[in-house]
């Protein structure tokens, strides 16, 4: 397989979000860990991972997210998936990670956001 991931950084105040498209595969894997990391360097309250439009994830994936989890959590960082589409919901239920992971819709999220 042959996929491309592509990576985008949003920063409003302390919450920082990481904007994929594409696929996430242990072929991009690389460059969404890196982004994570240097995002961290920032010291955001909450990193929310925007899957919307990741069209595709595999079991190395699924690992690398668990391990960005546990990262955020051992530094006080809320981590968030916003919005992954049905399959991505599936497969994180079938591995029994969906209540490991906070999920969020894009209307739980606009109601996290303070009004401008």
């Amino acid at each position: 397989m042959t996929g491309q991931l592509n990576i985008s950084i949003t920063r409003n105040g302390t919450a920082t979000i990481i904007n994929m498209s594409g696929q996430l595969s242990v072929i991009t894997i690389k460059d969404l860990e890196t982004s994570f990391i240097t995002e961290m360097g920032n010291h955001p309250k909450t990193i929310t991972m925007n899957l919307m439009h990741v069209d595709f994830i595999d079991s190395n994936a699924i690992s690398l997210l668990v391990r960005l989890q546990k990262n955020a959590n051992a530094r006080n960082i809320r981590f968030l998936l916003y919005d992954p589409n049905h399959a991505i919901r599936e497969i994180l239920e079938a591995v029994r990670l969906a209540k490991f992971f906070t999920l969020i819709t894009s209307e739980e999220y606009q109601s996290l956001s303070p009004p401008a």
